[in-house]
């Protein structure tokens, strides 16, 4: 029995397959050249005949290049540059005035539900923020992904007074009330999530005397850039200015009950759109904002 098992170990099978247990990396790199000489005889069968082929190193690398460049077109969001024809014209518009901060007003411009003395309760949150601009939830998350900086602003946000108290009746649990800012950060963040990491001012003209060009001067001081890059976009018509001798440009939103819309704009027929450029241009925008340049 013994000696049969011996001679099983001894015969030419066995030991080619011990030798290719024993040094696996050999044996596959006899597996990978003797694949390579089948596809070289291949290649010169098929010239001889007159045939043209390809390499397999040629048509593996053309594929790893074609791949690599669609996962980054994918990553990048290259596929989804151009959404709508209204929205490019309103990002070309931007570019051509050199605008790098946009900055919106809450009410009847971001959102079309009038808030209340106290604000909104938070079980008539959800309510509310049905009521957001279609365009602004749009454009908010194109111009973010596109290099653009928000601003938001409030007008009159005043904190509610405390409710008097008694010694005789029991205190009632009020409802709690979001308003100014943070109301604007929730709706933002509700609606259109993509665009809370562009947005680094939330201001308001709650204090006393505070006005619209404080809130300007806020936004210019904390983004670094001149009052004419920062354009405004308001419900009140005192508020509109054309960003002549170097201001701010305001443009009034004139329809409360649909907010911020692209037709508010005088917008041009045709725009110079950047395509594939775009993309670099917008990562050297963020690298530069990031680095403080």
């Amino acid at each position: 029995m013994h000696g049969m098992r011996a001679l099983r170990r001894w015969t030419p099978a066995g030991l080619q397959l011990r030798r290719a247990l024993e040094r696996p990396g050999r044996f596959l790199a006899v597996s990978v050249e003797e694949a390579r000489r089948r596809e070289k005889l291949v290649h010169e069968s098929a010239k001889a005949r007159g045939a043209r082929s390809v390499s397999s190193h040629v048509v593996d690398t053309g594929f790893s290049v074609v791949f690599g460049l669609c996962i980054a077109c994918w990553y990048f969001d290259w596929f989804s540059a151009r959404e709508t024809t209204h929205l490019e014209r309103f990002t070309a518009w931007l570019r051509a005035r050199q605008v790098a901060v946009v900055a919106f007003e809450l009410d009847h411009v971001m959102c079309c539900r009038p808030r209340g003395d106290r604000g909104i309760s938070l079980f008539e949150l959800e309510e509310y923020c049905a009521g957001i601009s279609p365009d602004f939830a749009e454009a908010a998350a194109a111009l973010a992904r596109r290099g653009f900086f928000l601003a938001l602003v409030v007008r009159g946000c005043t904190p509610p007074a405390a409710p008097a108290r008694s010694w005789w009746r029991k205190e009632e649990k009020q409802p709690e009330f979001v308003d100014g800012p943070e109301l604007a950060r929730k709706l933002v963040a509700r609606m259109c999530p993509e665009a809370l990491g562009s947005i680094k001012v939330i201001t308001s003209t709650a204090a006393p005397e505070s006005s619209v060009e404080d809130c300007i001067q806020e936004i210019t001081s904390v983004h670094r850039v001149p009052a004419r890059r920062v354009v405004l976009f308001t419900a009140s018509k005192d508020t509109e200015q054309d960003g002549q001798d170097n201001t701010w440009t305001g443009i009034h939103v004139p329809n409360p009950k649909e907010g911020f819309r692209y037709e508010d704009l005088q917008l041009p027929a045709a725009a110079d759109e950047e395509g594939w450029f775009e993309l670099p241009i917008t990562l050297l925008k963020q690298v530069r904002s990031s680095i403080g340049l």
